[in-house]
């Protein structure tokens, strides 16, 4: 069962039923809103968390990555990513679609080609040690209640209390960031031996992590050059389009392939220069008409559109906003009386 694209609202916890797929929702109260573009159920959503989707092999789901909610496609040939978001308001019902079911509209934007690029050849993408220094706090804090001391009449408390300070482990991440605000009492605490030497560790450790980081973008680097053997495209000159007149009363002139055409400079101050390709004559020629044909089909009375985007007998020109290419009907800001009519 395919669902037609939409926005569906979904808020409470427990199952239910949405459209007739059994939607769960798990762990805490969720209030989100999901476009469906065409996929199968059936959908577990945890809470704000990530949606999980069994779908079936061949389904079609549009990749975005609105909220960098990911979408897990088990099963199926690919991932993707989809909108989840808390809405502001609930959507409004536009009439029922022939079934009966409810039927909503919503808006998505589309994404662009630098946001299509695969997350996976980034080198920052994996790091065989990913832990922050917030996590390794956390993890010393519940571990430490496995570092005991021992007497000859048995265990005698552990290390859980150099990590459990007043002010938490946040104040000690701040520390080791160098971030200002930090109290002089935290500061007094830290130059003691037991705590200097740990925070030292954690200092220390950012640089095998560094090193951990660059065994991703290594592994890259020998992969797609040594074993593949890609190499970056050549630098390619800039290629510009010049629309050139004559002034009035002017010979009509032949310019010779190489002519030089000057671009300014570019960003490092260096003077950019466009050679013409090959030779060209200037003339006084120019465009007299330029007109699309259409069908008009409004008010059941079908019949043709003809659009001038160009006519120097009427003193029109290209419409600054483009055109339509095949004639459909269009709003322009000037001269809309003039630039579209049905011809007799």
């Amino acid at each position: 069962m395919l669902l037609a694209p939409g926005m569906i609202p979904i808020s409470g916890s427990g199952t239910m039923t949405v459209m007739g797929k059994p939607v769960c929702l798990e762990g805490d109260e969720a209030n989100v809103q999901m476009p469906i573009p065409y996929m199968a159920g059936p959908y577990c959503i945890p809470g704000m968390g990530v949606l999980k989707i069994n779908a079936l092999a061949g389904d079609q789901l549009s990749k975005k990555l609105m909220n960098g909610k990911k979408v897990i496609l088990k099963g199926a040939q690919f991932d993707a990513v989809l909108e989840v978001t808390a809405p502001a308001q609930q959507p409004t019902p536009t009439g029922p679609v022939p079934d009966g079911t409810p039927k909503y509209t919503g808006k998505a934007s589309g994404t662009r080609q630098n946001q299509r690029e695969p997350e996976h050849l980034h080198p920052d993408s994996f790091s065989v040690e990913e832990r922050s220094t917030s996590q390794w706090l956390e993890y010393l804090r519940a571990f430490a209640v496995w570092l005991r001391f021992y007497t000859p009449g048995g265990v005698n408390g552990d290390w859980q209390s150099l990590l459990h300070e007043p002010e938490g482990l946040e104040q000690w991440q701040h520390w080791l960031e160098e971030q200002p605000g930090i109290s002089d009492a935290v500061k007094q605490r830290a130059a003691s031996p037991d705590r200097a030497l740990l925070l030292t560790f954690l200092q220390l450790l950012r640089h095998p992590q560094d090193q951990f980081r660059r065994i991703t973008e290594r592994h890259l680097t020998y992969y797609y050059r040594q074993v593949l053997g890609f190499s970056e495209q050549p630098a390619q000159g800039d290629i510009a389009h010049l629309v050139l007149t004559l002034e009035e009363g002017a010979q009509l002139q032949t310019l010779p392939a190489g002519t030089l055409f000057d671009g300014g400079d570019d960003a490092e101050g260096n003077k950019r220069l466009y050679s013409l390709s090959e030779a060209t004559g200037i003339n006084f020629a120019q465009v007299a008409s330029l007109r699309t044909l259409g069908l008009d089909t409004e008010d059941n009375d079908t019949g043709f559109l003809r659009t001038e985007l160009v006519s120097l007998e009427q003193g029109l020109t290209f419409p600054e906003g483009g055109a339509l290419t095949f004639g459909e009907i269009s709003e322009y800001e000037e001269d809309s009386d003039q630039r579209q009519s049905r011809p007799q």
